[in-house]
């Protein structure tokens, strides 16, 4: 989980005009909402030549993602057939109509639901939550941006890896699972990336359980 400065998308967006090169974005898992609003290009006014979209566009609900290109790229495959200007490129299951009309009615509950009103406030609780792990003395690196979390878990300013021979991803995952939370690690990496619409009582939850398995490591490995 890497979180890049404020405003270093602009910056680059910035370096791409000026040397003539393609500012390309890949929004798969962080647009609609992951990092605190709708899309992290338009927040730091940085539109894309070309950009990808995928996961939260369709809420999980079904297979879809999109490529989008500005009309200077798009333009450039315009043209009659003789012309041989054409991408041709396509798959058996491309323009699926179950798969838009999944994305378009998810895209309507946005709004409907208040959504990304509720992802902003969620944001801000992980932000403060995510404090409270300082304490720790393997806790090192914690950072978030929206609904985007992790903490790294070292020793000696090492990665740990393994508790007590039990590799840390396996540890996390069952001892997560005793508090009826279905958590998991990557590397030793804990993640914060809850579903988008989770209600607080269960994104305090999940943090809390956080709480208690780096509390029990720290106290495991003294």
């Amino acid at each position: 989980v890497l979180i890049y400065p404020e405003e270093y998308q602009k910056k680059i967006k910035q370096l791409c005009k000026k040397y003539d090169i393609l500012f390309i974005l890949d929004e798969i898992a962080t647009g609609f909402g992951r990092l605190g609003n709708i899309i992290e290009y338009i927040n730091q006014e940085s539109i894309p030549d070309i950009v990808c979209f995928g996961k939260s566009l369709t809420g999980g609900y079904f297979p879809l993602a999109l490529t989008l290109a500005s009309k200077n790229i798009y333009q450039e495959f315009e043209g009659k057939y003789v012309e041989n200007k054409h991408l041709h490129h396509g798959h058996t299951f491309s323009g699926n109509p179950v798969g838009c009309a999944a994305a378009i009615e998810n895209i309507s509950l946005y709004k409907k639901n208040k959504l990304l009103d509720r992802i902003k406030k969620n944001s801000i609780l992980i932000n403060k939550r995510l404090i409270e792990f300082e304490k720790f003395s393997i806790s090192a690196n914690i950072r978030c941006k929206g609904m985007l979390g992790g903490i790294d878990l070292v020793k000696e300013k090492k990665p740990i890896k393994f508790i007590m021979k039990i590799p840390l991803n396996y540890y996390v995952m069952k001892e997560s699972m005793k508090k009826g939370v279905l958590l998991r690690s990557l590397g030793n990496t804990m993640l914060i990336i809850p579903p988008l619409a989770i209600e607080k009582e269960s994104l305090d939850k999940i943090i809390d359980t956080y709480y208690e398995i780096v509390k029990n490591i720290e106290s495991g490995i003294r």
